[in-house]
């Protein structure tokens, strides 16, 4: 444990250091280690509380420094008693499908730092809803600083309404020796010759392009996976003679231990990533191939990059980003009150609307079905707004008066409007007719919680029961 002075400030960071992935876990370590060679006290905040989630972290939790178990919101809370400055980063911390406000800092209190380094997007648009947007738009506009991994981040950064920089990933800011050396890696552990591959989308057209340049360069294969170790994943990477790779993290440590490469862009996982670095650092394209080519249509070439250049080049944007984030740690910036103001404003004003649109929609659909004709002794009531309820509607067409289904999202199927259980009460009668149109696999349930409620006129919809959908 390094010597950190009083005067040093303590800050928190969220990001995937418990997990199944060599890339994230080491994402997590060089941040880690660099604040503390920065001479900043940090802690990466415990979001898993299940330890046997942890995987491969498990073990190489020896060389970090992780706070106790974060299981609730008053835990959340309580970290402000803890840290100075919170940091959210690396890797695609803000990718927002993937992740809750928490990891936008949305229990941080307004007098502390918060900062995102090196965070990532994953992609160029956020692909939530209009309210998601808002909420995140607002929780970015508290960030006193923000960083993004891949240059399409600063142009989103933007349209969200934040300024950002483009810095590397963390990994870079530690060099091929203080790996070999903080992790004791053995750089000749490894005799014969063989290929280093590290797939997270293993598929048959990639073995297929694996054993052919094995052939060729008549050379082993070796595949890391999620269960290699990650002191091992690194000393085979190091020992290599060529590496294959969709991973990005695997891309990474192919330049940073100057090892020829070809990468199989692998676009379900952030295609925005692999682009930014190959133009940061202007990679040789031919080393890049698409994850759909057939191997029967790919040159076997090794390529080598410039890695006099690109070292140089990594030293200069490590450099770079350790001082952007010593700014960022050591001047609190002033917030703009009035921005964050107008947001939050924005925010509320979207949900206060759509709260009253809805109920506008409820009481419109109401009246509509007290005063339709319709409402006589057939009319029928149904359960169940989905594949069912649409076969239902075909064949009760004409009775019906509104859906009922569990789910809140669900507003009209068929033509008919749909409501909660808990809003329909509010005006139906107890002894109208209620057919469940849902799955067999739920029925009794729905049946017992009809019962429950006082409703005596139920009946399940035949044809599900005799359906082997």
């Amino acid at each position: 444990m390094r010597n950190i002075s009083k005067i040093d400030m303590e800050c928190g960071i969220i990001n995937y250091w418990w997990c199944n992935d060599n890339g994230a876990i080491l994402t997590a370590y060089a941040l880690q280690q660099t604040l503390y060679d920065m001479g900043y006290a940090n802690q990466l905040i415990n979001l898993d509380t299940d330890e046997k989630n942890y995987g491969i972290s498990k073990r190489f939790r020896k060389y970090m420094h992780v706070t106790a178990p974060v299981v609730n919101d008053e835990d959340f809370y309580n970290l402000n008693k803890s840290f100075t400055s919170f940091i959210v980063g690396s890797d695609q911390v803000f990718r927002a499908e993937w992740v809750s406000n928490h990891w936008f800092l949305d229990f941080v209190n307004d007098d502390k730092n918060k900062i995102a380094i090196s965070a990532s997007y994953g992609k160029n648009t956020l692909d939530v809803s209009k309210k998601r947007e808002l909420e995140i738009r607002y929780l970015l506009s508290r960030f006193n600083s923000i960083s993004v991994r891949e240059k399409q981040g600063v142009d989103l950064s933007r349209k969200l309404g934040v300024k950002a920089v483009n810095i590397i990933d963390p990994v870079f800011y530690l060099s091929k020796n203080e790996y070999i050396e903080k992790l004791n890696i053995k750089s000749d552990a490894n005799s014969g010759k063989y290929i280093f591959v590290y797939f997270r989308d293993l598929k048959d057209n990639k073995i297929a392009i694996c054993e052919n340049y094995a052939r060729d360069m008549q050379c082993d294969l070796f595949y890391a996976d999620d269960n290699t170790q990650v002191e091992i994943f690194l000393e085979k990477l190091l020992n290599s003679e060529f590496v294959i790779t969709d991973s990005y993290h695997g891309l990474c440590f192919s330049l940073i231990f100057n090892k020829n490469y070809i990468c199989i862009v692998n676009e379900m996982r952030g295609l925005e990533r692999f682009n930014s670095l190959r133009d940061t650092f202007g990679l040789n394209e031919k080393c890049f191939i698409d994850e759909k080519i057939s191997h029967y249509e790919l040159e076997y070439e090794i390529y080598a990059e410039n890695w006099e250049k690109l070292n140089h080049d990594i030293g200069i944007k490590s450099c770079e980003a350790k001082k952007w984030i010593s700014a960022a740690l050591g001047k609190k910036k002033k917030t703009n009150k009035l921005r964050i103001l107008i947001k939050l404003f924005n925010l509320k004003k979207y949900i206060f609307l759509r709260k009253i649109s809805e109920y506008i929609k409820n009481v419109c659909s109401y009246i509509v079905i007290c005063a339709s004709k319709k409402y006589k002794k057939d009319n029928i009531i149904l359960f169940g707004a989905g594949l069912y309820g649409q076969k239902a509607a075909k064949q009760y067409n004409g009775r019906i008066l509104f859906f009922i289904d569990n789910s809140k999202n669900k507003k009209w199927i068929a033509g008919y409007p749909v409501f909660t259980l808990k809003k329909a009460s509010k005006f139906m009668d107890k002894n109208k007719k209620i057919i469940i149109t849902t799955s067999p696999t739920y029925q009794n349930e729905i049946l017992q919680q009809l019962t429950d409620n006082g409703y005596i006129n139920v009946e399940k919809f035949k044809d599900a029961e005799s359906d082997n959908v």
